[in-house]
């Protein structure tokens, strides 16, 4: 049970479309209930998953999931599996009115970091409403990451319910054999530019500000054949030319160019033609931007926030989160080519989607035990 599901394209989308064909492959029959928002209606079957579309009422960016769409398949399930936010509690409800385990995916447990990127009010709203979703008494839990493992636990989540599985990276289109696109075409800048390149939402925790404030404070030293490209998505609305505004704003447009998203399949290449790519997130849950972008062997600049020790590796730097001084000295290293180069780290959907049924084993054990019981009974 999904908030949404394909096509809508983002993390969480990304992350259920890969498990659950893996899960149809090795036999298992999947169900997706989840709502139209993404776009689509009625019922589809996508790489074998059967997908249910509800016009849920949505309140706040969230559907609110009705009890009539979810009670005839949960009745014949023997797993429900569901994630943060809205659709979690309504799956517990569920799960636990026809005695059926219920496993939460959680991306990220803010927790106070709430703080950190909304207003107070909001901040406090979503704080309170997230420690509510994740609290409750699911059967088990999969973080996407240690980071998030160590979140959940300071939430208040019990360690042993909690397996942690990365989430994985398709080689086929993030490997160094993708052949480069012509990045600066894309932005407007001379072929001869050294690009430091942003992919991703315009949202605050992002940190694409970080990177603007950095930018402003160390333009005027950097060599000259250096520019900066955000190839930025539209959501939230408005964000982005908001964020071009501000550009403007500085004075940096001469040297920073924003242009919305492209497609999913010519994004490898982009990021492939860039001198260095910059994740400066403020919270991160998995990193799908720095672990792809490691996957190329492109250089790499990540904040240190939330998972993106774990995910970064190749050529990469660390600066301190949300600190815009930090991230400037780290611009002048790569810019100097002064930049550590570790082992790389690989995530393979196949390897996750293992793990998943691990996790699921683990949490139908006692249901199987107590069926063999009232057999021999």
């Amino acid at each position: 049970m999904l908030d949404a599901f394909a096509p809508q394209v983002g993390g969480v989308e990304t992350e259920f479309a890969e498990f659950t064909k893996r899960l149809v492959k090795r036999g298992w029959d999947v169900v997706v209930l989840t709502s139209t928002s993404c776009g689509a209606t009625g019922s589809a079957c996508l790489d074998g998953v059967h997908v249910h579309y509800f016009p849920w009422r949505v309140a706040f960016g969230h559907p609110s999931p009705r009890w009539r769409d979810l009670s005839p398949w949960v009745a014949g399930c023997d797993i429900v599996h569901t994630t943060t936010y809205s659709t979690a509690t309504a799956a517990l409800r569920a799960s636990r009115r026809h005695g059926k385990p219920c496993v939460l995916s959680v991306q990220e447990c803010l927790g106070r970091k709430w703080f950190w990127v909304e207003q107070p009010w909001r901040a406090a709203a979503f704080y309170l409403y997230e420690r509510y979703v994740v609290t409750k008494p699911y059967s088990a839990y999969h973080a996407i990451s240690e980071a998030t493992r160590r979140d959940l636990v300071a939430a208040g989540v019990a360690d042993r319910l909690i397996g942690m599985i990365h989430l994985g990276v398709d080689p086929s289109g993030w490997n160094p054999a993708v052949s480069p696109r012509d990045l600066n075409g894309l932005l407007g800048f001379s072929d001869s530019s050294r690009v430091f390149l942003f992919t991703g939402r315009a949202g605050p925790t992002k940190g694409a500000d970080v990177l603007l404030d950095a930018i402003a404070m160390c333009a005027g030293s950097l060599p000259d054949d250096v520019r900066f490209g955000f190839i930025m998505g539209g959501h939230p609305p408005g964000a982005r030319e908001r964020f071009r505004c501000r550009v403007e704003a500085c004075g940096l447009d001469a040297i920073v160019s924003v242009v919305p998203s492209v497609p999913h399949s010519e994004l490898p290449g982009y990021v492939r033609a860039a001198y260095c790519v910059v994740v400066p997130s403020i919270t991160e849950g998995f990193g799908f931007c720095a672990a792809e972008a490691a996957a190329l062997g492109a250089r790499l600049i990540t904040s240190d926030a939330g998972s993106l020790p774990e995910v970064a590796s190749g050529r990469h730097l660390l600066f301190r989160n949300r600190d815009a001084h930090d991230l400037a000295a780290r611009l002048h290293d790569a810019c100097d080519d002064r930049i550590a180069e570790t082992a790389h780290v690989s995530f393979g959907w196949d390897a996750a989607a293992e793990a998943l049924l691990d996790l699921y084993a683990r949490v139908l054990a006692p249901t199987s035990s107590a069926a063999e019981q009232r057999s021999h009974g």
